[in-house]
């Protein structure tokens, strides 16, 4: 009974015709409000269950303390299918859970069979395409499609593997991912009556719940949408919206670069001081503006991205030497970057200098005394590969774009792991 109370709170919340926390959703203007990767619907769940589910971790804690080991661990079980009503509200969750139909296909059906678990896909990320880039997606689709005519399973499985990482949403889901795993965790240690250190596994899972509201506030987030507007926009010939969108990111990223933290603030500095040679060219009309508008997003992104993975592995990023995640999370950005250069603008001098900075951090990584070789053995092949990517940066087809998407999924995976 109680479990399906919490499921019908956490379902009817997305519906209340009353919450003062959260704005009526936006249309589809720009003087409508400033944008995000979330809807506005949807970040009202998420704050909402994320408490509800900070709720049931706190009070297992608390069940703890009292030796009511029994009631913690119902405590727990709530908290965790909490958190999974925050990840399958996420609009993209349709569209992933479609991918893992074909990658599960494909382990039993033909590859014609498959093949006809590709158009829903399409259909599902057209539905979020206003809001969310789905650009790298579909075209991971496409290749599935044409390994699928080949009957090529494996390059098939891997281009769904990589659409599907495409359509994370980062400044909610890898807090999320880190406190479930705690939370998991804490139920290993109750079944082994090991209370203090399920108490302290829940100690950090409660910091990670936290964070799932705190990463939804992000303005680099916000920043990262806002030139994903502005690129649908500029497409579509809509210059003046374009701009808006532009503004809306320039405020976001000077925001992000007083208030953030001191890793990446001169990153942020450098895109937010950019925006105004961007203008310039979007209203000269300049052949390059589509370009620079793409290496805008393309760099919010990555620094996004970054900063959701430093709120993942801790509660506040810390200012001291950096760990083996620490340089782990600053090579993906460095790759990142390399692949804007690379790939986007077309200057290889400096995607080469990413890709140096991106090796120097893998190398740092590599010295961990914490690591096992089998994954320093990873990081060593990572490395090769940047390596591999450095000695021809003029390369820039979608073969190339595909080996950065590869490698940062490779770093996205240890990143888990450690």
């Amino acid at each position: 009974m109680k479990r399906s109370a919490f499921v019908l709170l956490a379902v009817l919340a997305g519906y209340l015709p009353f919450c003062p926390s959260a704005p009526a959703e936006a249309v589809d203007t720009p003087s409508a409000g400033l944008y995000r990767s979330i809807t506005q619907r949807e970040e009202g769940v998420i704050s909402r269950t994320a408490v509800m589910a900070l709720r049931s971790i706190v009070q297992a804690r608390a069940d703890i303390h009292q030796k009511m080991l029994e009631k913690a661990r119902h405590d727990l079980n709530e908290a965790t299918l909490l958190m999974e009503t925050i990840r399958s509200d996420l609009s993209t969750a349709v569209a992933r859970n479609r991918i893992w139909i074909a990658r599960t296909h494909l382990e039993y059906e033909t590859a014609q069979r498959v093949m006809g678990d590709l158009p829903p896909i399409f259909s599902a990320l057209r539905d979020i395409e206003e809001y969310f880039p789905t650009d790298k997606a579909k075209r991971h689709i496409d290749n599935a499609k044409r390994y699928l005519e080949k009957g090529e399973n494996k390059g098939a499985e891997r281009e769904l593997l990589l659409a599907d990482n495409e359509l994370v949403v980062v400044e909610v889901e890898l807090p999320l991912a880190k406190a479930e795993t705690y939370v998991t965790r804490a139920k290993e240690y109750l079944a082994r009556n090991d209370v203090k250190k399920a108490d302290e596994a829940l100690k950090v899972a409660e910091e990670k719940a936290q964070a799932v509201s705190f990463g939804m506030e992000s303005s680099l987030q916000r920043a990262q949408s806002s030139f994903w507007r502005a690129s649908r926009s500029y497409a579509a010939g809509k210059l003046a919206e374009a701009r808006t969108y532009i503004e809306q990111a320039r405020t976001y990223l000077e925001k992000a670069a007083k208030t953030g933290n001191v890793k990446g603030k001169e990153e942020v500095g450098t895109l937010s001081r950019s925006v105004t040679e961007l203008e310039q060219k979007l209203d000269k009309r300049d052949k390059a503006a589509e370009s620079a508008l793409a290496s805008a997003w393309n760099k919010s992104r990555a620094l996004a991205e970054r900063e959701s993975e430093y709120l993942a592995a801790r509660w506040e990023e810390a200012e001291t030497t950096l760990s083996a995640d620490d340089d782990l999370i600053e090579a993906k950005l460095h790759v990142s970057y390399g692949e804007t250069y690379q790939v986007i603008t077309r200057e290889p001098t400096k995607a080469s200098e990413e890709l140096d900075r991106a090796a120097v951090y893998l190398d740092k990584a590599m010295k961990s005394s914490l690591l096992d070789q089998a994954t320093v053995k990873r990081i060593g092949a990572i490395r090769k590969e940047v390596t591999s990517l450095r000695e021809a940066p003029e390369q820039s087809d979608e073969a190339w774009e595909d080996r950065y998407d590869q490698i940062k999924d490779e770093i996205n995976s240890l990143l888990r792991q450690v």
